[in-house]
């Protein structure tokens, strides 16, 4: 990652000058948060710094100060720092989904948000973000995030297991992937993809049993042909210790975090 140049010479940001949307909440261990964005649309830098304000807005259209905390258990998304146009700063807005009004079912989501900007400029609208503040309100620090790699873009081919069914203890588990191609161009096997392989267990029993990384046969199979199919057959070996009469699942995915993947349920039977 490469982090911006931390410069805080520029002017307080104004409303006009930003962009502000939203991402997808997260959770964690009893803790939700929305992370905000702030681009500068503007032609000129700008600064955003310390600790918002926060109102909500009813459907109605009444307001309610939000009396938040500052900081939180996300943490803050960088240091403070000029904004150039095009860039963004950011910050987190957290909340919680286990204290006991919202076991009890207790709601309180606002159908607006206003943001105060720092140096009584003004304030920015989210909408939409389904956030509860039932549980209390915390907020970040604005910061200017590291830049982030760009993720791989996803594959368009699809997978698909064939199997009875069945594992054995002590054998291996034979079955067939089959890699599905709905473009109209060929896709490259290259670099030829390394593949995992997971045999999981049920509640009761622990996550995966057995996990192997391999590559694909790419020399037998280069490419997958536009709107055609590859079928590789796999060979998994199971030790003779893994339980027996477990219901199972049989993970496949190519490594890397653009897929495919594809699961299918296995029933473990004993060696012997």
């Amino acid at each position: 990652m490469r982090s911006p140049r931390y410069s805080t010479g520029a002017r307080p940001c104004r409303p006009s000058d930003l962009a502000v949307s939203a991402g997808p909440a997260g959770a964690a261990t009893g803790h939700v948060n929305v992370p905000v964005s702030f681009t500068d649309r503007s032609g000129t830098a700008c600064w955003l710094d310390g600790f918002p304000a926060l109102t909500g807005v009813s459907s109605g259209g009444a307001t309610t100060v939000l009396h938040a905390g500052h900081g939180g258990f996300f943490g803050s998304p960088g240091p403070s720092a000029d904004i150039e146009p095009g860039q963004s700063a950011a910050l987190n807005l957290s909340g919680g989904d286990a204290c006991l009004m919202a076991q009890n079912g207790e709601h309180r989501v606002y159908r607006d948000l206003l943001i105060g900007l720092p140096h009584g400029t003004g304030s920015v609208r989210i909408s939409g973000t389904g956030f509860d503040t039932i549980c209390g309100v915390w907020v970040s620090a604005f910061g200017v995030p590291a830049d982030q790699p760009q993720p791989p873009a996803p594959s368009p081919l699809t997978a698909r297991i064939s199997l009875d069914g069945t594992a054995h203890a002590g054998a291996a588990l034979d079955y067939l992937v089959t890699l599905a191609n709905p473009t109209a161009k060929p896709v490259a096997l290259r670099p030829c993809p390394s593949y995992a392989e997971y045999l999981g267990g049920n509640s009761r029993a622990p996550k995966a049993y057995v996990a192997r990384y391999y590559y694909l046969n790419c020399a037998g199979a280069p490419a997958v042909p536009a709107h055609g199919s590859v079928t590789f057959q796999i060979r998994l070996p199971l030790p003779a210790s893994l339980p027996a009469g477990v219901y199972s699942k049989l993970d496949w995915q190519i490594q890397g975090g653009s897929g495919p993947a594809t699961a299918v349920p296995v029933t473990v039977t004993g060696s012997g």
